[in-house]
Formats: C-alpha cells, sequence, structure tokens
C-alpha cells in the first residue's frame, strides 16, 4: 500500500498550475488589465490629390489602467500603405487611389491586447470607432 505522501505527490505531479491533467487547457493568463483603444484617427497631409502617394499620420489614442503608456507596444497597419503602426504616432504614405481598411492593435506587457479597425478614404481625414 502507498504512503498519503506518495499518493499526493504523484496527484500534483499529474496536474498543471491551473488543476487540470496535464496536456490539458493552458495555464489562465496573466492577471491585470487590458489596454483599451479609445479611438485612432488618422490626417492626411495637405494639399492630398487623388492617385497621387500622400502621408497619413495615424494616432492611437489608447490606455491600459495598469501599465504605463510607454511600456504599450502598437501594430498594424493598411495593405499597400507603408511603414507599418508602430506607436502612438505613426506616419504612413497610402497610393490615394482607394479606399484602405487597416488594423491597429494595441499590447501591453501581460500580452494583454486591443484592436481597432479603420477606413482611409482617399483624402478624407476620420477616425474609429
Amino acid at each position: 500500500m502507498r504512503s498519503p505522501a506518495f499518493i499526493a505527490c504523484v496527484a500534483l505531479l499529474a496536474c498543471g498550475s491551473d488543476n487540470t491533467p496535464s496536456g490539458g487547457a493552458d495555464a489562465p493568463t496573466s492577471a491585470g488589465a487590458a489596454p483599451v483603444i479609445h479611438s485612432i484617427s488618422w490626417a492626411h497631409h495637405r494639399p492630398c490629390t487623388a492617385g497621387i502617394a500622400d502621408q497619413v499620420t495615424i494616432t492611437v489614442d489608447a490606455t491600459d489602467s495598469d501599465t504605463p503608456g510607454g511600456n504599450l507596444t502598437y501594430s498594424g497597419g493598411w495593405p499597400s500603405c507603408s511603414p507599418a503602426v508602430s506607436g502612438a504616432t505613426t506616419t504612413i504614405t497610402c497610393p490615394e487611389v482607394s479606399t484602405y481598411a487597416g488594423t491597429v492593435s494595441v499590447k501591453d506587457p501581460e500580452n494583454h491586447s486591443a484592436s481597432q479597425h479603420g477606413m482611409i478614404m482617399t483624402c478624407v481625414d476620420g477616425h474609429a470607432p
């Protein structure tokens, strides 16, 4: 007969940190708040002419209640426009020949994230939501 200590030891080895059998569900994500994107906005540099590539400044208004703004990372972008979004304010260049659907994501050091979609129209400033 096995001792209670042996049985407890085997039981602990067979369980993950979230008390599911090994190979089961992933461990829960870290505690803390996720970032919130209040809005993204874009402004075309003037003059803007349809069909001629132009710079567009993207501004992301995001906060995280438990992370300083400087510790948030930004990514995403719009197809046909470059470069990718890399900060709270990024200037991209778009061909100005179509409407461009894109997404911005904000991530905190705890791997929580938020995303917001936006549609940049030719020579039209805007925001989402």
